[in-house]
């Protein structure tokens, strides 16, 4: 039988909430002079509601035939937002339509605070995960069984909270760890 020293943690919870999704352009009308875009030149991103807003003043540029430089503004905010790209590459301005949308992030758990370390059976809790409410740990496995004993009055008992009677030079390991009998 194998002994393995284990610990346990409170399981913290964290809430999904929302990421950035990806980001689409579409293609869409091919203008042969000189266009005007109206709209706000950034955005912010809340993780918790998952909703776009507008950053700065809104502006109206102008993207001429000759500009050379890529143009974006953002007109519409949400749960999605939309905006416009406009390209002058020398001879036409490409627009784009842009729609950025949001994905939501699953909710996590991870370990929380430390609760115990015991000593138990090979395979008797989770190697890292979650049961009965608490995350545990499977931290040393030990190739030969501990014994698990108190001593009162001169006879040995099994015990929930035991001694650890631990091979030569594991004491300090072991140091503060109690022995789990149950499952």
């Amino acid at each position: 039988m194998w002994t393995h020293l284990y610990e346990q943690y409170t399981v913290k919870n964290t809430a999904g909430g929302y990421a950035v999704g990806t980001r689409k352009e579409t293609a869409s009308i091919t203008d042969y002079a000189s266009r005007e875009i109206k709209g706000y030149p950034d955005y912010t991103f809340d993780e918790t509601t998952g909703r776009f807003a507008s950053v700065g003043e809104r502006q109206t540029i102008r993207v001429t035939v000759s500009s050379s430089s890529d143009y974006t503004v953002y007109t519409y905010f949400g749960t999605m937002l939309r905006g416009i790209r406009a390209v002058g590459n020398g001879e036409y301005i490409q627009l784009y339509d842009v729609v950025v949308d949001r994905v939501e992030k699953p909710a996590e758990s991870a370990p929380g605070e430390l609760v115990q370390s015991f000593a138990d059976e090979a395979e008797a809790w989770p190697a890292d995960g979650i049961r009965d409410g608490y995350w545990y740990r499977c931290v040393r496995e030990f190739d030969h069984p501990f014994l698990l004993y108190v001593q009162k009055d001169g006879l040995r008992r099994e015990a929930r909270s035991a001694c650890v009677r631990v091979p030569e030079g594991l004491r300090e390991l072991l140091c503060g760890a109690t022995a789990r009998t149950e499952k």
